[in-house]
């Protein structure tokens, strides 16, 4: 029991449940921050752009409250901005600002490759139709949704949030699974070929098969449930979240082959699909 809290305890991210708390209780202190990973950035702006009132503009001081800045984050959720222009477009290689979640944004996928620039081919292909599988999710099944990025050591954070029904609720609403328990709901999302229809269900699979190959790590928040998409393993998270927000991070010095996980005949017809 004591490891498996500890194990619980690595996944967890106390920032991002301090925001998501924050959050529910009505009022973020961005000064209480001195640094913002990509995922609480990217559940923050969700969050903000609903309910913009959620930030204490007189608290809008110190290095996260900064960063957001450079993010893009005060313009995205429609409040004014204390730092003026900040943002990290066309002077750092390193970052996805916040960007909404759809294909016809087309800044959001200049802005990977910008990332991805000298990388191996394997990774520019490999992360641009992961990001076009996890965007047209968003597409498909949420209300709205954003990406959110940047590379730390070499290991490329890349973070797709929605407001939506989440996924047990989607699967469940389109009668399926109804017999298994939330945890096990998610898990079966990861299989090849599940879905409810109105796509082909290769999205979480692909992206859970690219991690595990790559030794990176997926973590998939939906409602109360935390999963992590390469150990197949589901917690009762801490805090939970209505909608979807799936988090990767792949290590860039470790390339896979976008093509041997769906095999050459599925990644040219996933290719086409999306316009690549």
């Amino acid at each position: 029991m004591i490891s498996l809290l500890l194990e619980l305890a690595m996944k967890e991210n106390p920032i991002l449940n301090d925001i998501n708390i924050s959050v529910a209780n009505g009022v973020v202190d961005l000064s209480r921050y001195t640094f913002l990973e990509p995922i609480s950035v990217g559940h923050l702006a969700i969050a903000c752009k609903l309910n913009n009132s959620l930030i204490d503009i007189s608290k809008c001081s110190g290095n996260a409250a900064s960063f957001l800045s450079r993010m893009n984050f005060y313009e995205y959720i429609g409040i004014h901005d204390v730092f003026g222009s900040n943002q990290y477009v066309g002077n750092n290689q390193n970052t996805l600002e916040i960007n909404d979640a759809n294909n016809s944004n087309f800044e959001v996928f200049d802005r990977v490759n910008g990332i991805l620039s000298g990388e191996p081919e394997k990774n520019i292909t490999t992360i641009e139709r992961l990001l076009a599988e996890l965007v047209t999710n968003v597409e498909m099944y949420a209300d709205f949704g954003v990406v959110v990025g940047q590379v730390i050591s070499r290991v490329l954070h890349l973070v797709v949030v929605d407001k939506g029904p989440g996924i047990v609720s989607h699967l469940r609403g389109a009668g399926m699974f109804s017999g298994l328990t939330d945890d096990k709901v998610i898990l079966e999302s990861l299989k090849k070929g599940v879905t409810s229809g109105r796509g082909r269900g290769f999205g979480l699979w692909q992206t859970h098969e690219v991690l595990k190959k790559n030794g990176g790590v997926l973590l998939i928040r939906s409602e109360n449930q935390l999963v992590d998409g390469v150990s197949n393993t589901c917690y009762n998270a801490s805090s939970s979240w209505l909608g979807t927000s799936v988090e990767l991070r792949y290590n860039l010095d470790k390339p896979v082959d976008f093509n041997e996980i769906l095999g050459i005949q599925d990644a040219n017809g996933v290719s086409n699909e999306f316009g690549f």
